[in-house]
Formats: C-alpha cells, sequence, structure tokens
C-alpha cells in the first residue's frame, strides 16, 4: 500500500502531537518575521490588523533560503521608485545562488492596495520559484 504522508502528519508521526505543534509554531514565528526565507514552501503571511507592517510578506514555493525584501515604503513615489516603471528584487537571502522576481507597476499597485501578487522568478540552476507578496 502506498501511504503519502503530509509535512504535518510526518512531524506528528516522528515525535507525537506535540512536537508536531512545536515545529508549526516555531515555523510560524521564525518565517513570518523573514519574509518568506525560510526552507520549504511558505504561504505569504495574512495582512495584519492594527497599524500598517513596515514590510511585505513573501511566501515562495521550493524554498531553500531564499528572501524576497519588499518594504511597504518601496510601493510610495519618491526615494528612486517610479510607480510607471517594473522594478526587480534579488531574492537571493541565505541560497548559493541568486533569482530576481519581477514586480510590475500593476502588481504593486495592487500590493500598495491591500492585494496579493504571485510571479515566478527568474530560472537560475534549472529552477525557478512562485512567489506570492501581501502587504499590510
Amino acid at each position: 500500500m502506498d501511504e503519502t504522508l503530509s509535512r504535518k502528519d510526518f512531524c506528528g508521526r516522528l515525535c507525537g502531537h506535540l512536537c508536531g505543534r512545536v515545529l508549526v509554531a516555531w515555523s510560524l514565528l521564525t518565517l513570518a518575521g523573514c519574509g518568506g526565507g525560510g526552507g520549504g514552501d511558505s504561504p505569504a503571511p495574512s495582512p495584519a490588523a492594527g497599524p500598517a507592517a513596515s514590510s511585505c510578506g513573501a511566501g515562495i514555493a521550493g524554498n531553500h533560503g531564499h528572501a524576497l525584501v519588499l518594504a511597504n515604503s518601496d510601493l510610495e513615489p519618491g526615494a528612486g521608485y517610479d510607480p510607471m516603471v517594473d522594478t526587480a528584487y534579488d531574492i537571493r537571502g541565505t541560497a548559493t545562488h541568486t533569482h530576481t522576481v519581477t514586480l510590475t507597476a500593476a502588481q504593486r499597485a495592487t500590493l500598495k492596495a491591500g492585494g496579493t501578487v504571485t510571479v515566478v522568478s527568474s530560472t537560475t540552476e534549472a529552477h525557478s520559484h512562485a512567489v506570492t507578496v501581501n502587504c499590510a
């Protein structure tokens, strides 16, 4: 019989239900603060309630150390930002190689309005990553 386990089920079976909960809690606390720079698929965090966050969140599919650093201030005109021009971001993070993610002017407008966008990174070392971004 072929049985496929989810990551949660694997952790739960490996070290019991409590260990799985601790691992999930640690992942949420650690990965949410670094903008998707952790390992594995990391979903983009939901916008926070209350005051606006200072940076956007990014989930990077198939992640192995990449991180997208995008501050809410990057969505405002000024300091070299042009709302009519596409902008490329390096998502190297702690990975041994880099990828580029390009956000169009329309995608940045969607983010500024509180929406979510998903883009595909450049291809490096025969792979790319789907990157989902949202800003609070």
